[in-house]
């Protein structure tokens, strides 16, 4: 409620030149005059941010309705929106992008759906493009935490519920970051940097990997 669209969208070219920034500087060669993938596009927050660097930006989110209304607050002639349902990225030609960014995405999506999603993420980029993304490890030593470990989370669930907050429930999960590492190097992929960040919010050790295709 806070928002206006230009504030929303003027975070988003700040976010990206942010995190390309980050990307160059630790040894990224972006392509900026070739294609980019934004996945969980959402409202094309990062999308419209992409643009301005990219011939061509493709945003891709899992709301058919998220898509619509990103097509209609978007007046920028280079991104294409799609929605996409499946537990994968076929409906994405192999080794055709430039660049691949996805932040507070993946933490809400389980696994295994969300390794298959990072699979995909290497082999869609081109040769030596680049992927930035970011992913929780695990949450911090906290009490609160520990009672998440002891906890069923469906009870978690129905307290938010009872106490009718008008915040949705969003649960969350993590990926060891030696396993992201593993899985990325299984892929062709060489991780350049694991970069710690607070993306995850307050509870979690997060981290935003930039990697190239090899």
């Amino acid at each position: 409620k806070e928002w206006n669209d230009e504030g929303f969208f003027n975070s988003g070219r700040v976010d990206v030149d942010h995190f390309l920034s980050l990307a160059e500087s630790a040894g990224a060669m972006i392509n900026k005059a070739g294609e980019a993938l934004d996945f969980g596009s959402g409202l094309g927050r990062l999308s419209q941010g992409l643009a301005a660097h990219f011939s061509k930006v493709t945003g891709i989110d899992v709301s058919p309705e998220m898509v619509r209304q990103a097509k209609e607050l978007n007046k920028l002639p280079n991104i294409e929106f799609l929605a996409n349902t499946k537990p994968d990225l076929s409906l994405i030609q192999a080794s055709s992008k430039d660049l691949v960014l996805s932040l507070i995405v993946i933490q809400h999506i389980p696994p295994p759906y969300s390794l298959q999603y990072l699979k995909d993420f290497a082999r869609v980029l081109k040769k030596d493009g680049t992927l930035i993304v970011q992913i929780p490890s695990r949450r911090f030593r906290s009490p609160k935490n520990t009672l998440r470990k002891i906890i069923p989370e469906k009870i978690f669930r129905l307290k938010h519920k009872l106490t009718k907050s008008d915040q949705p429930y969003v649960t969350m999960f993590g990926i060891e970051k030696s396993k992201v590492v593993t899985l990325f190097r299984e892929q062709g992929l060489s991780v350049l940097k694991a970069n710690p960040d607070t993306l995850g919010g307050e509870d979690w050790e997060s981290f935003t990997y930039i990697a190239k295709k090899l």
